[in-house]
């Protein structure tokens, strides 16, 4: 899957997505920068993806990765 094609339909779910790191984050800010950052991994990591599975699945595992990331980077900055 191209990233053209992922980030298409990234953001065909982006509300879902938002909704989810929103609970996560419990700020509205914290949320944007948590979905920018889970993008990023998706588009950087595109070819990890397999064609055919659930793209909506594996972007949410990466969310929470991503919060667990940027809140141990607020805790510990390099």
């Amino acid at each position: 899957m191209t990233p053209h094609e992922i980030s298409r339909l990234s953001h065909r779910f982006y509300p879902e997505y938002r909704s989810f790191a929103l609970n996560l984050t419990r700020d509205e800010e914290s949320a944007a920068d948590l979905l920018q950052e889970t993008i990023y991994l998706v588009l950087k990591n595109h070819e990890r993806f397999t064609k055919g599975t659930n793209l909506q699945a594996w972007v949410k595992t990466i969310i929470p990765v991503s919060y667990q990331h940027l809140t141990l980077l607020t805790i510990y900055p390099y």
